[in-house]
């Protein structure tokens, strides 16, 4: 059943297709992955090298508290990350995440820090203020979104922050297009070169996973 609807969806027109995958994501992760950020809590220490990503560049910039906001944030579990890893644990934090459950469990374990149920769409609204951070995370979100939409949160990310670090599927990195394969795999080069950012760190590959992570800082004039 599940080949014969993504027969269907393949079918259809590009922007179309586009449309019903990130529909389908945003549905699994809004109806069936109820319990998936408590999972995720449990092994945060498999982010290690996420977190490292921001405190390497946090060592040349000193920021105490280390302001950061992350889209996709799941239950907190790179927040506790974070305040193990940063030298005084100090992390002023700002959370967004679609999943309820993820964000009432993140303010249980960590009630000093903020978070709010917003997705991709929330974050890139020209009418939202979300002040200025240090450090933007987003680890595993960009590929359930269609280009054009993960674009807008890169160009939100070089407004809002310093220093960018994506965690995601960067097989097409280099590429100047991109490929939806259930999943959409982005041509982040030459989107993050739109978005006003420069890469910092080319995409750096974690272990055996299928995931990489590539780091950036806006480029702001005057």
């Amino acid at each position: 059943m599940r080949s014969v609807l993504r027969s269907l969806v393949e079918a259809l027109p590009v922007s179309l297709a586009n449309r019903a995958h990130a529909a389908k994501h945003r549905l699994h992760w809004l109806t069936r992955a109820h319990h998936a950020h408590q999972v995720y809590y449990n092994q945060y220490r498999t982010r290690d090298r996420i977190i490292q990503a921001a405190l390497d560049w946090c060592a040349g910039h000193p920021r105490d508290p280390l302001r950061v906001i992350e889209l996709g944030c799941s239950g907190g579990n790179n927040l506790r990350l974070l305040r193990e890893m940063h030298p005084s644990g100090r992390i002023e934090y700002l959370g967004l995440d679609i999943q309820r459950e993820a964000i009432a469990f993140g303010r249980r374990q960590f009630p000093d820090a903020r978070f709010e149920v917003i997705d991709d769409r929330g974050l890139v609204d020209p009418q939202a203020d979300w002040g200025h951070w240090d450090v933007f995370l987003a680890s595993g979100v960009l590929s359930y979104l269609p280009e054009e939409r993960a674009a807008a949160v890169l160009r939100a990310a070089a407004r809002l922050a310093d220093f960018i670090v994506v965690c995601d599927d960067l097989s097409r990195f280099d590429s100047t297009t991109g490929v939806n394969d259930g999943v959409f795999l982005h041509p982040y080069g030459v989107m993050s070169k739109e978005a006003g950012l420069a890469v910092e760190q080319r995409p750096t590959q974690i272990d055996r996973h299928r995931y990489g992570i590539f780091t950036a800082t806006a480029r702001r004039h005057g």
